[in-house]
């Protein structure tokens, strides 16, 4: 099947609006509106977050303008392991809103193992800047 999605993962507490990260949402819905193919299922941007993250009214309103659908999957840490939890449609459908599913907390993939590295290596190396 032919289907077009972004993935963005932020660590956001609060909202995100059209114009967080130098309106790289709106560049993302702009890149996917293009993407449509006859007969496959829209183009979708998915937001990977925390559970605190709210997706704003803004986002929503552009991407149904733009025939782009929003999903957003929510990351959680339960006993030190952290989890993927299944997307869930935030865009309306045929003038309804999408029912959430009631497996939302099916997971997708997890547990992953939180420890850091011996030697963490928490930013880009000077090779990386050349």
């Amino acid at each position: 099947m032919n289907q077009h999605w972004f993935y963005d993962a932020k660590a956001v507490t609060g909202a995100l609006y059209l114009s967080s990260s130098k309106y790289q949402i709106g560049g993302y819905l702009d890149v996917l509106s293009r993407k449509k193919v006859a007969n496959a299922p829209p183009p979708a941007l998915v937001f990977v977050t925390p559970v605190n993250t709210i997706i704003s009214p803004s986002i929503i309103a552009t991407a149904i303008s733009k025939g782009v659908q929003i999903r957003q999957a929510f990351v959680i840490i339960i006993n030190d392991k952290l989890y993927l939890l299944q997307s869930i449609e935030l865009t309306p459908t045929n003038d309804k809103f999408t029912n959430i599913p009631t497996n939302l907390l099916k997971i997708l993939s997890g547990p992953v193992d939180l420890e850091w590295p011996v030697n963490p290596n928490n930013g880009p190396d000077y090779e990386e800047l050349q």
